[in-house]
């Protein structure tokens, strides 16, 4: 029984050498990425981001006066056409019919027309400024999509910081908890020590090998999610950097307001959305008025009939028209269009001021994470010299004795809490200034 338990422990403690040797293998040949460096390859690398770019770039090429109407279109057609027919003519003044085969028939043409709308309603001045707007807007949606990626980019990189630390800590905790192993063996073996010590040594060396396994498990899926992120899924092993969090710094909720108005892109989407629905009404307006356009055509036709008396017809010349429409009656259609355009515009302009109070609402609930965060931060240290304190002080009294192996392993968890606690409220401190920064439209300059 003794023989197995032993076995056990030694699998174990084999398995963890392993798992920790190829990890630290792997950090030996790793390289250190920077959260300014992820968040460069992310912008131009992910795939999201791409196509958010591209989304504008199509935008902004539809952004013509063609498009808007204001040029005049030119059409060519062209035709050939040919025929071989078997004809009989019967003429009034000659009794016997005269039969014509394999008569060819071929006729070709070309037509050129040019329409050109003098007056449209203004609709073509209309639809301009819905293309500008309709690309300016892109540009917003492009910084909406860019900004929730980067976002998604630094919480990631967080994680991977996190786990990162995690593991840091609990492979120390692990090496204080072999340490305990080795003494409670030697004790048991030598000074006559309780054997129920040395089990609940081995018990808590188990739970932190498990712990350790976890925490690498925890450590690599977060890397696979920020390889993903920034697009770089053959990415070799990699170490991210402490985000740079400057103590005693502070953000202006006023200031950070005030930027908002001008710059937050779920704002100024919302602008956009009531200035085009705006517009919408006066595009949907023009379609009520008279229409005045110019046509200008150009013809040139050739035919040939081998059983016609007139062998060859060609023509050829220019033509012109001037074309008034006046509309008076299509069923409502527009003017229904009209009145759909003009409750469309007040749903915009109710959803920019939703966005406003939305905006108002997630500052107040960020800034004051913020601020949470920020005090919590500032009391990690002291507890976190507390807690140093306490396990030394244990761990003094375990060695000589005056401390059970329970209260050793109470501080030494304590000790693990507290200093993972302090990392992670840093990292809370920082990812709650981003969200701020990002409110206020200045995430992207």
């Amino acid at each position: 029984m003794k023989f197995s338990k032993m076995k056990n422990l030694l699998s174990m403690t084999l398995l963890i050498l392993g798992v920790i040797g190829n990890l630290e293998a792997q950090n030996n040949t790793s390289s250190i990425l920077t959260l300014d460096e992820a968040v460069s390859k992310a912008l131009t690398k992910n795939n999201n981001v791409l196509i958010a770019k591209n989304n504008t770039e199509i935008a902004r090429q539809q952004n013509t006066k063609g498009n808007a109407g204001y040029l005049p279109t030119v059409n060519v057609n062209s035709n050939y056409n040919m025929g071989i027919n078997n004809t009989t003519l019967q003429f009034l003044n000659s009794p016997d019919p005269q039969k014509i085969d394999a008569a060819r028939n071929t006729s070709y043409g070309t037509n050129v027309t040019a329409n050109y709308t003098i007056f449209g309603g203004l609709g073509n001045f209309y639809s301009k400024k819905n293309l500008n707007l309709s690309e300016q807007n892109a540009e917003i949606q492009e910084r909406l999509n860019i900004e929730s990626i980067i976002l998604q980019l630094v919480q990631s990189y967080c994680q991977v910081l996190q786990a990162q630390n995690n593991y840091v800590l609990t492979k120390k905790s692990l090496s204080i908890s072999k340490e305990r192993i080795t003494r409670a063996k030697t004790k048991f073996e030598i000074s006559g020590g309780t054997k129920l010590e040395l089990l609940n040594a081995e018990v808590d060396y188990n739970s932190d090998s498990i712990n350790l396994i976890n925490t690498i498990n925890n450590l690599n899926s977060a890397k696979i999610r920020l390889r993903q992120l920034i697009n770089e899924p053959d990415m070799g092993e990699f170490s991210v950097a402490p985000v740079p969090i400057e103590e005693g710094s502070a953000v202006n909720l006023d200031e950070l307001k005030n930027a908002a108005k001008e710059n937050n892109a779920s704002l100024l989407n919302a602008n956009y959305n009531e200035v085009i629905a705006s517009n919408q009404i006066n595009m949907n307006r023009s379609g009520l008025l008279p229409r005045l356009s110019l046509q200008g055509n150009y013809n040139f036709n050739h035919s040939e009939n081998d059983a016609s008396f007139v062998l060859f017809n060609e023509s050829s010349g220019f033509s012109g028209a001037l074309q008034l429409s006046i509309p008076i009656f299509d069923g409502h259609k527009k003017t229904i269009q009209y009145q759909n355009a003009q409750v469309r515009a007040k749903n915009a302009e109710l959803s920019k001021q939703e966005a406003l109070t939305g905006l108002e609402r997630d500052f107040n609930i960020a800034y004051s994470n913020y601020q949470t965060a920020k005090s919590i931060a500032s009391l990690d240290q002291k507890s976190l010299e507390t807690a140093k304190l306490n396990f030394e002080r244990t761990q003094e009294l375990f060695n000589n004795g005056q401390a059970t192996g329970l209260q050793f392993r109470e501080a030494q968890l304590n000790l693990l809490r507290v200093e993972s606690q302090a990392v992670n409220n840093k990292i809370n401190v920082k990812l709650a200034e981003v969200e701020l920064i990002r409110l206020s439209g200045t995430l992207i300059r």
